[in-house]
């Protein structure tokens, strides 16, 4: 979502919030609350919208960031014992195959890192036996390609979350104009059998129609778990908006990101197996401003 679109969902959001508040007008006139019960439909459907859009790349691409660094690591473990077996015994060209370190192969592109670790899980399988001396068993390396596997299964999800994040971003351009031709064809129009009843709530309803200017960022919450004790990031937890559908999930490195959001005061719950519930309460959000919240969890007293 841009900020030009943001802009106009709040516009939606506003709208919708000002008629849900005088339900009792809207209701005199039937067609009226069928108009406003389909837009309140079609917000829901752009939030969900933004939220899939989100998810599909945060999530995939934490997954794979995550197995990329499994993986980096526990090649790069084994690529160091070879080049010592190969030092010692003065194999040069073995040594140069394998004289990679962590920081090389979490550098490395994401589809040469599978080559590069499949290289190593060669060297080591092929001396296997000169190796059982420094610890490298048939069971670590049967793990390194289980790591190998695991990481190239993530590659073509992240591919994928790519060609469905464009689907999303369709689907979004589309349910926006189609919000707008509701308000603009039906609302706008009956909502002017009011003016003489009840002119306060029409000109509300027309301030709120007003887009203002898009800010130059997304309206947002964003930040890190961590571990109260061990100051480490906490992933997969949950965190929600309450009374909203707003949520996220803590990446890898405990990183959450919570929108769409319009500007005012929000209460969030944080949740994740283990550690104790969090709620924080009148946590203030400017519009087109991101707000950091970072949030530590201690564990449940049940463990």
């Amino acid at each position: 979502m841009n900020a030009k679109q943001e802009a106009k969902l709040n516009m939606l959001r506003a709208v919708e919030t000002h008629l849900n508040d005088n339900s009792s007008i809207v209701a005199t006139i039937p067609a009226f609350q069928a108009s406003v019960q389909v837009l309140s439909t079609k917000i829901q459907a752009i939030i969900d919208t933004v939220q899939n859009e989100v998810v599909i790349t945060t999530g995939i691409a934490a997954d794979k960031t995550a197995a990329k660094k499994e993986l980096s690591t526990e090649a790069a473990a084994i690529a160091g014992i070879i080049a010592a077996y190969a030092a010692a015994i003065g194999n040069n060209e073995l040594l140069q195959s394998v004289n990679i370190t962590y920081s090389t192969l979490l550098k490395t592109k994401d589809d040469l890192l599978a080559p590069r670790s499949q290289n190593i899980h060669a060297a080591a399988q092929n001396n296997i036996a000169a190796l059982a001396p420094y610890g490298i068993t048939q069971m670590q390396i049967d793990h390194l390609q289980q790591t190998i596997n695991n990481y190239q299964s993530k590659v073509p999800n992240t591919r994928n979350a790519t060609a469905q994040k464009k689907t999303y971003i369709a689907n979004l351009k589309m349910q926006l104009q189609e919000a707008s031709a509701l308000l603009t064809d039906q609302v706008d129009k009956i909502i002017l059998a009011f003016r003489s009843t009840h002119p306060d709530f029409v000109t509300t309803y027309i301030a709120n129609r007003v887009i203002i200017d898009p800010p130059t960022a997304h309206t947002q919450i964003k930040g890190t778990i961590t571990n109260s004790q061990t100051t480490k990031p906490i992933a997969g937890a949950a965190i929600q908006v309450i009374g909203r559908s707003t949520t996220d999930i803590s990446d890898a490195e405990g990183n959450y990101t919570l929108k769409p959001l319009k500007s005012g005061h929000y209460s969030i719950i944080i949740t994740k197996a283990g550690y104790q519930t969090q709620t924080l309460n009148l946590i203030k959000v400017k519009l087109g401003q991101t707000l950091t919240l970072n949030i530590s969890m201690l564990l449940s007293t049940n463990n």
